[in-house]
């Protein structure tokens, strides 16, 4: 008996012989969207429970070819987290990807079972369950590690959280075991709620592994752990500046221990996509940037590990190159009283002026005082210690207030002698 697939070719083979003419038509993909989700792990406790879970939305390309044009984007369907037993019935709303929280308040002593639905036109539909019991048993759980640090901070702080409950038999002391890099020290706890703040510690690229730990007698017993990366540390710097008002210059200084790393500055203006400049150096000049056009600026260190490229931002800073100001610049080169006057328009929010001096490679930098204001201008004033030199270089530097504090030239001159 011919197969399937010899009974679609013999089809073609007489669709062509009766046609002069043959059609070629392109393969198309076809694809199907579905939900899935599991429970992790769930901790209980007597009064609540702490539950790990993940809902992953999969799309499946069957075929080969091209997808169609109007293939639909992947929907966040509702997803929840139903809570029942005989007297309660409640839901959490869940988000795709990792989810974790208390459920609570619960009652001692009973049974419930929880089940991630998926909400669908005939109702909702069931993707896992499981059952508990809140037994009176010894456990805990970490509910929160918090970290505050950035990938150029030398530092790093925890913020951690644990509950922490005796069974039929009371321990005689909670502690938490915290390693990290060279740290490992225990920390006393209570029993229920538990707050522990561990600050300014050496930022190291280690895993922080926390252990509870139950006391009984001689016996030590871990009751749960949990290992966590925090943020990559990468000894490295970085300087923006403004040499110019549509010059933008980064400089940085590079951390060469990730292996296969590379380091690369995004920049995107306004709604337009992305620009990336590959920095083979330490140095990059960005020039012909649009003066009062807000820009989002990231500095990437981009590395291979464990056979797969990641991507890090070190850095990110709004960048808004300025329209250039109204303002008059007076040198008056007394000799017993050389001073310089600043008169610049007000739109500016300035943190601070400063009037740089180079002479025979000597630089030295003065901060300029703001002596008085008006409605449409600022006035600053700076005496100095003795009278310019001739064909000294004059820089006078802007910095304005927070996010845009970076330096910025808004005039650089020769000076050539006299008052001006």
């Amino acid at each position: 008996m011919p197969s399937k697939a010899d009974k679609v070719k013999k089809l073609m083979g007489n669709f062509v012989g009766a046609s002069a003419s043959v059609a070629v038509v392109a393969a198309v993909a076809s694809f199907s969207i579905s939900v899935e989700a599991n429970f992790i792990d769930v901790t209980v406790f007597q009064s609540k429970a702490f539950y790990q879970l993940e809902v992953r939305e999969i799309v499946e390309i069957e075929g080969s070819g091209e997808l169609p044009e109007d293939a639909p984007e992947p929907v966040n369907t509702p997803v929840r987290l139903r809570v029942q037993n005989q007297w309660d019935d409640f839901s959490i709303p869940l988000i795709y990807g990792y989810n974790e929280g208390f459920i609570e308040p619960l009652r001692a002593d009973q049974q419930y079972t929880l089940t991630i639905e998926l909400q669908q036109a005939i109702g909702w539909s069931s993707l896992d369950v499981m059952t508990f019991d809140t037994d009176p048993e010894t456990a805990a759980v970490i509910s929160t590690i918090e970290e505050t640090t950035s990938p150029l901070n030398p530092l790093i702080s925890f913020d951690i959280e644990v509950f922490a409950q005796d069974g039929g038999i009371p321990a005689d002391a909670w502690y938490l075991d915290i390693d990290y890099g060279d740290i490992s020290q225990r920390e006393p706890l209570m029993l229920g709620d538990n707050t522990l703040t561990l600050t300014d510690l050496p930022h190291v690229n280690d895993d922080l592994t926390l252990d509870v730990i139950a006391q009984f007698g001689e016996e030590s017993r871990s009751i749960t752990s949990r290992v966590v990366r925090p943020t990559e540390f990468v000894d490295g710097s970085i300087d923006l500046s403004f040499p110019s008002l549509t010059t933008l210059q980064v400089s940085t200084t590079q951390d060469s221990r990730f292996f296969e790393s590379s380091y690369l500055v995004r920049l995107t203006q306004d709604e337009l996509a992305p620009i990336e400049y590959t920095m083979e150096e330490v140095n990059l000049a960005i020039e012909n940037l649009v003066q009062g056009a807000t820009y989002h600026f990231e500095w990437l260190m981009r590395y291979t590990s464990q056979g797969a490229r990641k991507d890090v931002v070190l850095y990110e800073q709004t960048i808004l190159p300025i329209v250039t100001p109204l303002f008059v610049l007076s040198v008056l080169n007394d000799e017993s009283s050389p001073s310089i006057e600043l008169t610049i328009d007000k739109d500016l929010i300035l943190d601070k002026v400063e009037l740089i001096i180079e002479h025979n490679t000597q630089a030295e930098s003065f901060d300029m005082t703001l002596l008085s204001e008006s409605d449409a201008a600022y006035f600053y004033t700076l005496s100095l210690p003795q009278s310019i030199p001739l064909q000294a270089t004059l820089q006078l530097v802007i910095t304005q207030a927070a996010p845009y504090d970076y330096p910025i030239t808004l005039q650089t001159l020769v000076f050539q002698g006299g008052n001006a």
